[in-house]
């Protein structure tokens, strides 16, 4: 599993993060594929460009059978370039395919 932290997790609700970090389209998702990660979790929005007309990172990663985890919370930061254990339990929304995860964090 990789986590990525943007830093975006320390400015929730400023208007200005919406639109300046992503992951980089198809390039960094399709790395990551070649890596054989079998999850992706991040600490922003979206693994994709805001609005984007093509969802090509999450194509590209769920299409390869890599869970996406968005939006974690800002606790991964002191957990950078450490081995942890990371448990995501999904919270059940009635009639909705996609829910929100509750992430929990511990260091090796």
């Amino acid at each position: 599993m990789v986590i990525v932290y943007t830093g975006c997790s320390e400015h929730w609700g400023e208007e200005s993060i919406r639109s300046k970090l992503y992951l980089s389209y198809g390039d960094a998702a399709e790395y990551l594929v070649s890596k054989k990660i079998r999850a992706l979790g991040i600490d922003f929005l979206s693994v994709e460009r805001f609005q984007a007309p093509d969802p090509v990172a999450h194509k590209t990663l769920l299409g390869n059978g890599i869970f996406i985890m968005e939006s974690l919370s800002r606790e991964a930061k002191q957990f950078l370039r450490k081995r942890i254990l990371m448990i995501c339990m999904p919270i059940k929304l009635q009639k909705w395919r996609w829910g929100p995860i509750k992430d929990n964090w511990r260091a090796d």
